[in-house]
């Protein structure tokens, strides 16, 4: 009877810390989200003002180029890296490196027979 509660114990416990840990996972990917889309939103915002307004823009067209590129990329790539997190945060099923290693897998073990 003990040792069946022990278990039982043991059991709810892991279960408590594989919670929290999921909970903490999520809590990340949800402050990783709002900072995404608070300063992209921010980002463009203000370039979007700028150009509504009519603000001078710098004589160097270099400069004003490279600055427009890295604006609207930024949000861009943080949103693959935002989109990533939420692959492995939420367990979603696209993973092409996993089916490919077992396509391999497959295939050695097949040869090797």
């Amino acid at each position: 009877m003990e040792l069946t509660l022990q278990i039982m114990e043991t059991r709810d416990e892991s279960k408590f810390w594989n919670a929290r840990k999921k909970v903490g996972q999520l809590r990340g990917f949800y402050v990783h989200l709002a900072w995404y889309v608070g300063i992209s939103l921010l980002l463009i915002g203000s370039r979007i003002y700028y150009m509504v307004t009519a603000v001078p823009a710098p004589t160097n067209m270099e400069f004003q180029n490279w600055l427009d590129w890295n604006i609207f990329l930024l949000p861009v790539i943080w949103g693959i890296a935002v989109a990533i997190h939420a692959q492995r945060v939420f367990s979603l099923k696209w993973n092409p490196l996993a089916r490919w290693e077992k396509r391999k897998l497959r295939e050695i073990m097949e040869s090797e027979e």
